[in-house]
């Protein structure tokens, strides 16, 4: 599909935005979260609970229990002493300080096999169900299917601004995500021979199976993202929540037409936000955000000035 087509369905949708509050917001299980960061750019953040998980998928099982082991082993690593590991740790975070924040934002997006569709089923009487999306596509005739709600502070940010974010950021991902996938799985033979020394571990080999597995996270997320814009089967919804409009209303200036980007967020709000949201698991994914955007703005503001 075109990328004015899915303007068009975005905007389409954007005109049925209503305001929200936050207790609505935490009681939503499947959400999507726009957070500022420039006047321009925004974190989007697909939040769902636990139960939302296709369970039943031998895939989302095995993927969970893989990254439940890396994450214990990457913490063992982070806490260790051992000066090789210290050494090892400090050059991989730098690596992935590098790696543009879009990237989480699109990798936050589930495959849309992963998440069970909210639907209503339509008969003699109505009913809300929770179907895996080879189910929902059996009976798409009969389905009504709930719709993702994105929430955003409307006070510092306008729904065009959010439309355009979102089709850059699918595009982006498609194209991106899987250029570099196939980059990582291309180099990964080349790291063999490292692997067969002895005592040495294989730690090239590792960073890019982990590099291929997040761009295909991203560009996963990227396909979910496309598919929730055009509407095919769980379309988007945008809605002003309240009082984190208000909060950001009181901190930050809004956007005008014509005036150069500029930075929304700060250390002192971020706190406030992620409070009031509840979303701390983002603070270290914001920050870079943060940082990559500040560094980015400054670049432009020198080349302007010479």
């Amino acid at each position: 599909m075109k990328s004015t087509t899915i303007k068009k369905v975005v905007t389409a949708y954007s005109r049925m935005a209503e305001p929200r509050r936050t207790q609505e917001y935490l009681a939503d299980p499947l959400k999507i979260v726009a957070v500022p960061v420039t006047t321009q750019r925004c974190f989007f953040y697909f939040k769902h609970t636990d139960d939302y998980l296709d369970r039943g998928s031998r895939l989302v099982r095995a993927e969970q229990r893989v990254t439940r082991k890396v994450a214990r082993t990457w913490a063992k690593m982070e806490s260790s002493r051992n000066v090789v590991t210290v050494r090892v740790v400090g050059w991989v975070n730098v690596l992935l300080a590098q790696v543009p924040w879009r990237e989480r934002s699109l990798a936050s997006f589930p495959s849309e096999s992963y998440i069970l569709k909210r639907v209503h089923l339509q008969g003699k009487e109505e009913t809300e169900k929770r179907l895996t999306l080879r189910e929902a596509q059996a009976c798409e005739a009969g389905v009504a299917a709930a719709p993702i709600v994105v929430y955003f502070p409307r006070s510092v940010i306008s729904e065009s601004v959010l439309n355009d974010e979102l089709v850059r950021l699918l595009r982006e991902g498609k194209q991106t995500h899987m250029r570099y996938l196939i980059y990582c799985l291309l180099a990964l033979p080349l790291t063999i021979p490292i692997a067969l020394v002895p005592l040495v571990p294989n730690i090239p080999g590792f960073y890019l199976a982990y590099r291929a597995y997040c761009n295909f996270k991203a560009y996963s997320g990227a396909r979910h993202l496309e598919s929730m814009m055009q509407g095919d089967m769980q379309p988007l919804r945008f809605a002003d929540l309240q009082e984190y409009s208000a909060l950001m209303a009181d901190n930050v200036a809004p956007a005008t037409p014509g005036e150069s980007e500029r930075m929304l967020l700060d250390q002192a709000l971020l706190p406030r936000i992620l409070d009031n949201l509840q979303i701390h698991e983002l603070r270290r994914h914001i920050e870079t955000a943060m940082r990559q955007e500040a560094m980015r703005l400054e670049e432009q503001a020198q080349h302007k000035a010479e």
